[in-house]
């Protein structure tokens, strides 16, 4: 238990707490270091905001093939340094509005839009190699 109060950088109240509550479920450690039951599901509204950021880049953005991302084997892509994150969630705010328009009922309890924290958050972990330009 040592071990894992080390490394998860937890509590051994918290260790003990979780571990009763786990005992025979599969689970897996997140990015973040915390327990969780989610083995590689995304939320519709993810997947939608991870569509919105690679259509947006696909047309806005400039390919960089001899630039790798973090992750090399993603080629970098950049959008003008006249864009800012701020700017990017509010198309993606509006790009959820119009969605949210056409979707039927039954699937509008599933998207929610992201706020601005969330949005950036997932573009970071999700899509490092997306990134905005600097003015030299």
């Amino acid at each position: 238990p040592d071990f894992f109060v080390c490394v998860l950088g937890i509590s051994k109240g918290t260790l003990t707490r979780h571990s009763t509550t786990l005992q025979g479920e599969h689970f897996t450690l997140a990015s973040n270091g915390r327990a969780s039951n989610r083995t590689g599901k995304q939320t519709q509204t993810t997947k939608v905001a991870l569509a919105f950021l690679d259509m947006f880049f696909e047309t806005a953005g400039c390919v960089h093939p001899g630039m790798a991302g973090r992750r090399r084997d993603k080629a970098l892509t950049l959008l003008p340094s006249t864009y800012t994150k701020k700017q990017v969630h509010a198309k993606y705010v509006d790009h959820m509005k119009e969605t949210l328009t056409t979707v039927p009922d039954t699937q509008k309890a599933t998207l929610k839009v992201l706020t601005s924290n969330s949005f950036l958050r997932l573009w970071s972990r999700d899509r490092r190699h997306y990134r905005i330009a600097t003015e030299a």
